[in-house]
């Protein structure tokens, strides 16, 4: 099996981390915290790896490390380097019509 790459966005829109997780989820690619100099909590999104938004208004603590998964059409995200117990759960909502 033979792989090739290249540099696919040469400046992505996020403050530059470690520690982050990442995941696919809803035909997404998503990244989420970590830690530069502090603790983070924003996300970010995208489907084609060029185009990137950010997820508005994350309600939990900054934190780096965390561990992250999907399961039950949901992306999960649990605890972090603050030992702490929170688990938390972003699934997308159904489309409501107007």
């Amino acid at each position: 099996m033979v792989f090739t790459g290249h540099g696919h966005v040469e400046s992505s829109p996020w403050t530059p981390r470690q520690y982050h997780d990442v995941a696919v989820f809803d035909n997404r690619m998503w990244v989420l915290e970590g830690w530069n100099e502090e603790n983070r909590n924003d996300v970010w999104y995208s489907s084609d790896g060029v185009n990137w938004q950010e997820l508005p208004d994350t309600p939990w603590k900054p934190r780096h490390a965390a561990s992250v998964f999907v399961y039950d059409d949901a992306l999960w995200m649990v605890a972090g380097n603050k030992h702490g117990k929170d688990v938390w759960k972003l699934q997308r909502l159904p489309k409501t019509d107007k």
